[in-house]
């Protein structure tokens, strides 16, 4: 069987496998701990847009929105078309108001 992008001698993992603790954690609404998977799969993927995105959501949910705007910058720059999830998802409601966050997903 041949495997593209696996490692000799690892088992080959989807990329992005390791979101399902995120997912997991955040369909139960604990927040921290889909933050903790978030950066979790972010050291296995750096720069991943997808990664980042769901962090600028969990940062949001959890308190002041400097840390949600600067994932979420850096998701945007790597993925355009996540300014417009931001523009309706319900993670960034705590921001919906901060001028910073409309001048991003505008």
């Amino acid at each position: 069987m041949l495997s593209v992008g696996g490692r000799r001698g690892e088992a080959y993992r989807l990329p992005g496998a390791e979101l399902y603790d995120f997912f997991q954690r955040y369909n139960e609404d604990d927040w921290e701990s889909a933050l903790a998977a978030c950066h979790v799969a972010l050291d296995k993927h750096p720069g991943n847009a997808l990664i980042l995105y769901n962090i600028a959501c969990m940062e949001s949910r959890l308190g002041p929105g400097d840390a949600a705007l600067e994932a979420l910058r850096e998701s945007v720059e790597k993925w355009p078309r996540f300014k417009e999830n931001a523009q309706k998802d319900d993670d960034f409601t705590s921001l919906r108001d901060d001028a910073r966050l409309l001048e991003l997903v505008r």
